[in-house]
């Protein structure tokens, strides 16, 4: 239990920050020019209103033990037409509890996204769907075969990437992006402070401070983390521009390069070493900023043409895809050469079980 215990108090242990790392997160930061209007801002600490919280009692959970005033959920929604009032006016004097106020802001803050968030990222943001990453993957291959570019599919492993995550990188983002210091201390109020055990065979551990990373279950978790990745995506654009990284060209002005659902990272790179390179220099430098570290044993190369992959490519660490051999990529099968009818068998398997 002991070592179990060190490991998840080390992982949840805030790392120390030197001014170099500091200055570092400031100049990837002024990449991010997609901000939070005022008005936004002004929308995430409005009170709920009384729709939501009618909505929100509507939608608890039924046949659980009441709380502390003995009352069930299945009482609140019976009885709301004769207290529905009282209660909303209750709860608009103690809204900022943490419950009512994490489900509201989710509401309000995964409205404001689509237009705050690159388009690479699909991860919980409206209008945008998983399948456009498989896709964007599918097009990559089939359009490199017909060009007869010679690229490479790299996918990213982050190691705990959503407990990782450093609070004051943060903090920073969230500013970077617009949203004003009262809201982001609203934000800290539901982040911070957090204590958690960990459940063995033989018990629990001793507690635990959690100094990063986000609570478990926290409703804003997923849109908080999804925030986070801009810098990368700001930081792959600019090494794009300046020439050092380059992706898929598909006739557009810009290359296919990046696809991300959440932690879930994919990125179509021209088969060079000095690409390579750059792309994990770029990493190195993420991984500086935010506290996320990348396991290159678990992250994986498959060249998006069928060919032998040169000698640097097995000198990364990365697994390397087996040809023809179909693998997982956010749930679905692919490979490469595409194998159409490995993929299909595998989809059928999935359906029957």
């Amino acid at each position: 239990m002991g070592m179990v215990q060190e490991w998840y108090r080390e992982l949840y242990a805030a790392e120390e920050e030197s001014e170099e790392d500091r200055q570092l997160r400031k100049d990837v930061l002024l990449l991010i020019d997609n901000k939070l209007s005022p008005h936004q801002n002004e929308r995430l600490r409005e009170s709920p209103e009384d729709k939501f919280i009618e909505d929100v009692v509507h939608s608890l959970p039924k046949d659980k033990s009441p709380g502390l005033d003995g009352v069930v959920a299945e009482l609140l929604v019976l009885g709301w037409r004769f207290m529905g009032g009282d209660c909303i006016r209750m709860v608009k004097k103690v809204w900022r509890s943490r419950k009512l106020l994490t489900r509201d802001n989710k509401v309000r803050l995964k409205g404001m996204l689509p237009g705050l968030i690159d388009s690479q990222q699909t991860g919980f943001i409206a209008g945008r769907e998983i399948t456009e990453n498989v896709l964007s993957l599918r097009l990559a291959q089939e359009w490199v075969q017909v060009t007869r570019q010679d690229a490479i599919f790299v996918k990213l492993d982050f190691q705990k990437a959503y407990d990782r995550v450093s609070h004051s990188f943060l903090w920073d983002t969230l500013a970077a992006l617009g949203m004003e210091r009262d809201n982001i201390d609203l934000v800290k109020g539901l982040v911070e402070g957090g204590v958690s055990q960990v459940h063995l065979n033989v018990g629990f551990t001793e507690a635990i401070h959690v100094m990063r990373g986000f609570r478990q279950g926290c409703p804003l978790a997923t849109l908080l983390f999804t925030m986070t990745t801009q810098p990368l995506m700001r930081l792959l654009r600019r090494e794009e521009s300046h020439g050092r990284l380059k992706g898929v060209n598909i006739g557009g002005e810009r290359d296919l390069l990046h696809q991300i659902y959440a932690d879930d990272t994919g990125i179509n790179v021209t088969l060079s070493e000095e690409f390579f390179n750059n792309l994990h220099q770029i990493i190195k430098v993420f991984e500086q900023v935010s506290g996320a570290r990348l396991n290159m044993s678990k992250s994986l190369v498959m060249p998006l043409t069928p060919r032998i992959l040169p000698t640097w490519v097995h000198q990364t660490g990365c697994e390397i895809a087996t040809p023809g051999v179909s693998f997982k990529y956010l749930g679905f099968s692919t490979s490469s050469p595409v194998n159409e009818q490995q993929i299909v068998a595998g989809i059928i398997k999935t359906i029957e079980k």
